[in-house]
């Protein structure tokens, strides 16, 4: 069947109506969102598919020299612009560089392409278009599968992304299958009909519209998760303590009420205060003491079970939660944590440090996690106060609860003589040194 110019200049005009309106759509997408990722290569994209679409659709295959000319920059078009729709799904997806050795593959096909235009094979030519989009769209289409990283609340994204790229394939293979069926001249009527000038450019302007809305929901779901990231950046930012970059207060609150979704229902709680911490500062000073606390920081979280997590307090006091079942996890692991700070000395600019820590405990129900906090505490200004490098356990009568003030431990501090340091008393268990 002959290409009719008359036919094939009324359907590229409707062709290049259709798809400049899609380019006009997306780029009004990327005026209204600001930065649009994979933009760039999507619009390279569908103008080059517009340009070499529009050429195959209007030009008589070899004609004359212009023509020829012309048919050869179109089937140059077609055979990149599926390249730059693979590398904006690449950038759409935030992925590392592909594995597909994309570029240098392309440089051999536009080489074989232009040898066989160089000695006039115009269906060899054409077969080597139609092949390589087929390739290059398949791997398109591969590669929508990783749309689901970019939205997880959108699972028909993939699906619909890899038919998108499947489309455009399946009308190069029809157009490679007429082209070698017409070398034989049997052709079919209905694969000349579906290959005719009007059809192909309903066919281009159906797959190019279908590309461009996937193309603006993965944006946007791509955009609105880069914003979601950002939010929880700085929520978390928020719950960090910028020196030792453990959760804060606001951190803790928000760790305990998630544990509370779990199936965790009892939980220890150990305020850990650094010894003497004052002594370090005034020696050293106050830059070498944030070193420290530093240090300290990194030797906690270095010493705590995966699950338990720590949390600076304020100042040289931190707090650690135990997610556990008995009390006896968490003596464990305030005696783990004493061991760890205690047992070996601290780089304090060209000096070293020995540093001990007193830990108060608490063990309870999760919800009581307020009141265990406040006993800890309670429990920690009795380690400092009966010789430091202390563990101080709830006695078997229950947690204390207001009973030593912080006006009233200097007044009752002969009391603490009166209590042997090795047995349970009235307030704890006092534990050796380390």
């Amino acid at each position: 069947m002959n290409w009719d110019p008359v036919g094939g200049a009324n359907a590229a005009v409707w062709l290049a109506i259709v798809l400049g309106l899609q380019v006009l759509i997306v780029l009004l997408y990327r005026w209204a969102n600001g930065a649009l990722p994979g933009l760039k290569p999507f619009l390279i994209s569908a103008l080059l598919s517009l340009a070499g679409a529009m050429i195959r659709v209007t030009v008589h295959p070899g004609a004359d020299a212009w023509q020829s000319a012309l048919a050869v920059v179109g089937g140059l078009a077609l055979i990149v612009a599926p390249c730059f729709l693979y590398r904006a799904q690449h950038e759409l997806q935030r992925r590392s560089e592909s594995v597909v050795p994309l570029p240098m593959a392309t440089l051999i096909v536009v080489a074989i392409y232009l040898f066989f235009a160089r000695i006039g094979d115009h269906a060899a030519r054409d077969l080597v278009v139609d092949a390589w989009r087929v390739v290059v769209l398949s791997l398109c289409a591969w590669q929508a599968r990783f749309f689901r990283r970019v939205s997880e609340r959108h699972p028909a994204l993939p699906g619909v992304a890899a038919v998108a790229s499947l489309l455009p394939a399946g009308g190069s293979v029809c157009h490679a299958l007429r082209v070698m069926l017409d070398v034989f001249e049997r052709s079919p009527r209905w694969l000349t009909m579906l290959t005719q000038p009007g059809s192909a450019a309903v066919f281009e302007a159906v797959t190019g519209t279908l590309l461009t809305f996937v193309f603006v929901a993965a944006a946007t779901c791509a955009i609105r998760d880069r914003y979601l990231e950002q939010a929880r950046a700085f929520a978390d930012q928020a719950e960090r303590d910028p020196l030792t970059n453990l959760i804060n207060r606001r951190g803790l609150e928000q760790r305990l009420d998630r544990l509370a979704q779990t199936h965790h229902r009892t939980v220890g709680v150990l305020v850990v205060d650094v010894d003497h911490f004052k002594k370090i500062n005034d020696r050293f000073g106050h830059l070498i003491g944030d070193q420290v606390l530093q240090k300290i920081a990194l030797r906690l979280l270095a010493t705590v079970r995966p699950g338990d997590f720590v949390c600076r307090f304020g100042g040289e006091e931190f707090v650690v939660v135990v997610p556990c079942r008995e009390i006896d996890d968490v003596h464990a692991a305030a005696k783990r944590l004493r061991h760890a700070i205690g047992g070996e000395a601290f780089e304090a600019g060209d000096d070293a440090v020995s540093i001990t820590i007193s830990i108060g405990l608490a063990f309870g129900r999760l919800e009581d996690a307020d009141l265990l906090l406040r006993d800890a505490d309670e429990r920690v200004l009795r380690a400092k106060h009966v010789g430091r490098n202390t563990i101080v356990l709830p006695n078997d009568e229950g947690p204390i609860r207001g009973f030593i003030a912080t006006a009233e431990i200097e007044e009752q501090t002969d009391l603490f003589d009166w209590f042997d340091s090795d047995t349970d008393d009235l307030f704890g268990t006092h534990e050796a040194p380390v």
